[in-house]
């Protein structure tokens, strides 16, 4: 995979209204020790400056930390709970995040991610999600 690379973060929350986001910015990629590290910015309506984004995947969780306006860092593991501060100009909300599923697909050009998961706060279910990140290569678009 090139170091100049497009992100791509479909994001859908499950319910009575699927509720779907897509994220679209270019982004650098890199390889250290099997590990991919992927950064990005992203600008939120309404928010002034960009929120900086570093996606990290290894062989066993993809972890997913956001610096800005509102930062947390999600940390995805399969079949466990993982605890998150998100942190908002409104305050601090402590989730969990148990995840159900995860797959990583990594091509010559592109690494491809499909995330099924569920938040919660306080033992509460707040929300069932479906995340695909495709990390591709600029050249190959």
């Amino acid at each position: 995979m090139t170091k100049d690379v497009i992100v791509t973060i479909e994001g859908l929350q499950l319910g009575e209204e699927n509720d779907r986001i897509i994220t679209k910015a270019n982004g650098l990629y890199q390889l250290q020790k099997g590990n991919h590290y992927i950064r990005y910015e992203e600008m939120i309506d309404g928010v002034e400056g960009a929120t900086k984004n570093l996606i990290k995947v290894t062989p066993d969780l993809v972890k997913i930390t956001k610096k800005g306006a509102a930062s947390t860092t999600m940390t995805f593991r399969l079949n466990e709970v993982t605890s998150t501060s998100y942190q908002t100009p409104y305050g601090n909300l402590m989730l969990q995040i148990q995840t159900s599923q995860m797959q990583v697909k990594e091509d010559t050009d592109s690494l491809n991610i499909n995330l099924s998961y569920t938040i919660m706060a306080n033992g509460d279910l707040l929300s069932k999600n479906r995340t695909k990140i495709t990390i591709q290569s600029q050249e190959t678009k």
